[in-house]
């Protein structure tokens, strides 16, 4: 159903501009930051700016408890898709450490937990499900070649089959994060 989000899950669309461009301009910060110091063999300290900046977000957020849900939410479930990518051979992570074939490695979860804690950053889509299906589509392909591009890994099958299950899998994953995250903001804002 297309329409304005509903008010009780609308505040962390309500940020002002400039708090709502710190969030994003860190959120892209933590991300090439964390990306480029796997590149280098150095994730811990990728992972060490991620969690700094997921701690900042959590620090000033006056939903924190919604906040910390919905990193939970993310950081439980979307890893799950990347072990999928794992056992269908689409991709390979670059790592330090080996943590077994099934697996992403650590600094994969660390991503996982910055998107969960900025999942107020796409609001606007709350009740915008094409818009999400849309976003999502393109959206992961997108994230994902950048990732590789920045040394996070190599895709390992055709670039169309990988992009193209990569997408299916966003299509679903982002519009299910958004309604998560609008539950858990009506239900737990007021905490």
């Amino acid at each position: 159903m297309e329409g304005p989000m509903n008010s009780s899950a609308a505040l962390p669309a309500s940020l002002p501009l400039n708090r709502r461009l710190l969030h994003t301009l860190l959120f892209y910060l933590a991300w090439v930051a964390c990306l480029k110091s796997v590149a280098l063999q150095n994730y811990w300290l990728g992972c060490s700016v991620v969690g700094s900046v997921v701690a900042f977000h959590l620090w000033q957020s006056s939903h924190r408890w919604a906040d910390l849900l919905s990193l939970v939410m993310a950081l439980t479930i979307g890893p799950l898709s990347d072990m999928l990518y794992l056992q269908l051979g689409l991709l390979e992570y670059t790592q330090v450490h080996s943590n077994g074939a099934y697996f992403p490695p650590i600094w994969v979860f660390s991503l996982w937990a910055l998107f969960g804690a900025n999942l107020h950053l796409f609001a606007w889509m709350h009740g915008k499900w094409k818009w999400a299906l849309l976003f999502g589509g393109m959206g992961g392909p997108i994230s994902y070649l950048s990732a590789i591009r920045l040394g996070g890994g190599h895709l390992l099958q055709p670039f169309p089959w990988s992009l193209l299950v990569i997408s299916a899998c966003w299509m679903l994953l982002l519009p299910f994060f958004l309604r998560c995250n609008q539950a858990i903001g009506s239900r737990w804002r007021s905490i």
